[in-house]
């Protein structure tokens, strides 16, 4: 994908699309011949291409094997068939997928000379879903899976969405499901992504429990699709609805909201009503409910930066971006290699046993001392550490942040905190520290 390929500019606004008969349905003469066997025509190479056995089939359409060594078909149901289906695709395939991540569409394929959906690599593995379905069973099928494990494929996915929204893409439908990964290497792939948000064509499916709430407020109680259908979503939507994904993930699939007997309190047990409340079940709570000693354990043993940036998100509606999750997942990682979790438990995806909360105050990142004569250039070594791309044009960013500092001891950009710890004309001593 070039990386001019901005769209930033729809998010949030409501949608309008600069072609007429958006919902007008793709009909076929020979709908029956669209099944096994049948011939279609890919668009770009104008190659033959024949519909397999069926793999999966899902709310849009069905997803087959196809004679190309591989590939695989999406093939979309006559009722999901659209100018705006094939106008999307169309918009999709002008930009190159540079990621190995990204299950991304490759060519159009016609049947009988009309759109009917779309070729692309075929993503071996099993959903995340089922890595969190039943846990216990996770080390007889994966051997040496464990938190570590966890903490790696964390990253690979919060790079594959670093790497997309780098695009002005927002992948929209957020869920577990819609990533797999190989049961060898733990690599990933994200699917299903034909739905992403991408220029005018918005993302109008989404799965329970990854809405925000600020979506879910300006549905006006009406339906979340509707709200999808007729509104882009916002990167902050996005970011919520990926914190979601980690924590489920990192939880073993318990919600934030997984509320039991929520209804004592007013509430239905219903995502979008748990969600309004932000009846997350840790930090500071007025509520008092049940959850499973389970679940407990699994928190216990998270860093505490960890647990503060959810509680941040679930309770105090902080929304962190790729690159906040990208580098405290770097931290944990790091933390994990210099054995800094006393306890084994600590390693487990599954433990049995609570931990020590004061063992887990780790930091969320060492903090960088530098000394200097000048300094702009003392904060411009500080900026090259951090490897933070939001400072790439950091002789900009260092010169705004010494200027700051001369007028006060501690300056905060972005999620850092800068400090002068002395400066005496000839030389200069900063800080950096990371703010959750």
């Amino acid at each position: 994908m070039e990386s001019e390929a901005k769209f930033d500019t729809y998010y949030g606004q409501r949608v309008k699309y600069s072609f007429e008969n958006a919902e007008e349905k793709i009909s076929l003469e020979n709908e029956e011949g669209l099944t096994l066997g049948a011939r279609l025509c890919s668009q770009k190479t104008n190659e033959e291409i024949v519909i397999g056995t069926l793999i999966e089939e899902g709310g849009e359409g069905k997803i087959y094997a196809s004679n190309k060594d591989g590939y695989v078909l999406k093939i979309y149901n006559e009722n999901h068939r659209t100018v705006l289906k094939e106008k999307k695709l169309l918009k999709m395939l002008e930009m190159k997928n540079e990621s190995k991540s990204v299950c991304w569409p490759e060519d159009i394929v016609t049947y009988e000379g009309k759109f009917v959906g779309f070729l692309m690599e075929r993503a071996e593995g099993k959903s995340l879903l089922s890595l969190v379905s039943n846990p216990t069973r996770i080390n007889k099928r994966y051997l040496g899976f464990d938190r570590s494990t966890q903490v790696e494929i964390l990253i690979k996915i919060i790079s594959a969405f670093k790497y997309l929204h780098s695009k002005g893409i927002l992948v929209g439908d957020i869920s577990l499901k819609n990533i797999k990964f190989n049961p060898e290497s733990f690599d990933i792939r994200l699917v299903d992504v034909d739905s992403a948000q991408i220029g005018e064509f918005p993302c109008v499916v989404t799965t329970d429990g990854y809405d925000s709430p600020e979506a879910i407020r300006k549905s006006f109680g009406g339906s979340v699709l509707s709200f999808y259908n007729e509104n882009y979503r916002t990167m902050d939507m996005e970011n919520y609805a990926l914190s979601t994904l980690i924590y489920r993930f990192l939880m073993n699939g318990y919600k934030p909201y997984d509320y039991r007997d929520f209804g004592r309190y007013g509430y239905d047990n219903d995502d979008n009503e748990l969600s309004l409340a932000s009846s997350f079940p840790y930090g500071e709570s007025v509520y008092k409910t049940r959850y499973s000693a389970q679940e407990k354990a699994i928190w216990s043993h998270l860093p505490s930066f960890l647990k503060t940036a959810f509680v941040n998100t679930f309770k105090k509606g902080v929304r962190y971006e790729d690159e906040d999750w990208l580098r405290l997942f770097k931290r944990y990682k790091e933390l994990i290699e210099k054995n800094s979790f006393k306890d084994e438990e600590s390693l487990s995806f599954y433990p049995l046993k609570k931990a020590d909360y004061l063992s887990l105050r780790l930091e969320a990142m060492e903090p960088i001392t530098k000394r200097g004569f000048v300094m702009w250039q003392t904060v411009g070594k500080i900026l090259g550490e951090l490897d933070d791309t939001r400072f790439k044009s950091g002789g900009r960013h260092a010169r705004e942040i010494a200027d700051a500092l001369q007028k006060n001891d501690e300056y905060i950009i972005g999620r850092y905190r800068f400090k002068l710890i002395y400066n005496i004309g000839v030389s200069n001593k900063i800080t950096c520290e990371y703010v959750l």
